[in-house]
């Protein structure tokens, strides 16, 4: 993301899946038992359970990226152990961890993680979408300047002809708004805005839904100002 423009500092995409641990390819049920905690000897077990399909899914994309952005071989990088697996090429960064689930270590979570791109015209690329499909369900926006919640509660509450809607907790700590005829949560604190999706979308998918925000946000001066938004291409 380009540091000298734009209302946010960083922009990363993010998507989240669990499973059952048993259920692991490399999961033997005569001589493997699930973990009970959470603990370092238990991560370590997690990792060599998933590193077949981690290190699979890894080279499939590297192969597959390579290809469809026509990238060298110094444009990227390709890291797989313990659990994670790392891309890093000239244009972002795309990682996907396995972790057990704290409360629940019989479970584990895959989080697919895109990051560090410099502008976001590369969500809109044809290219990229093919290669990646729909595995994230967040857009997650770091504003560079603390952003005052309770304005933007009042500025989208005294605008019920937005179609923009509003709930917050007591404490008004953040606020999640709502865009009529999207489905997409826009979850608001001061540091950063999360686009939080029902369904996995793919970088093309999630990037639409921040348009439809900012049309809607801009649409009303007030919320438009606040955030920032006024120039079209803030993002």
């Amino acid at each position: 993301m380009d540091k000298e423009a734009g209302v946010f500092q960083a922009i990363s995409l993010a998507g989240r899946q669990d499973g059952l641990v048993k259920r692991l390819a490399g999961f033997d049920k005569s001589r493997h038992t699930v973990p009970k905690y959470v603990s370092d000897r238990a991560s370590e077990f997690l990792g060599r359970l998933c590193e077949e399909e981690l290190s699979e899914w890894a080279d499939d994309l590297f192969r597959d990226m390579r290809h469809a952005m026509n990238y060298k071989r110094r444009d990227m990088s390709l890291d797989c152990e313990n659990g994670l697996a790392r891309l890093v090429a000239k244009d972002f960064v795309l990682e996907r961890r396995y972790s057990l689930v704290e409360e629940s270590p019989q479970y584990y979570d895959v989080e697919t993680e895109l990051s560090e791109v410099p502008s976001v015209d590369l969500f809109q690329l044809e290219a990229f979408n093919g290669v990646l499909g729909p595995v994230f369900d967040r857009m997650r926006c770091v504003f560079r300047r603390v952003v005052d919640i309770d304005e933007l509660i009042d500025g989208i509450e005294d605008k019920p002809e937005s179609g923009v809607t509003v709930e917050y907790p007591g404490d008004c700590s953040y606020c999640e708004a709502r865009i009529e005829g999207c489905d997409a949560i826009f979850h608001f604190d001061s540091a950063e805005l999360q686009i939080r999706f029902p369904v996995f979308g793919s970088p093309s998918q999630l990037y639409t839904a921040w348009l439809d925000m900012e049309k809607a946000f801009v649409a009303e001066s007030s919320i438009g100002e606040l955030l920032g938004l006024m120039e079209k291409g803030e993002l």
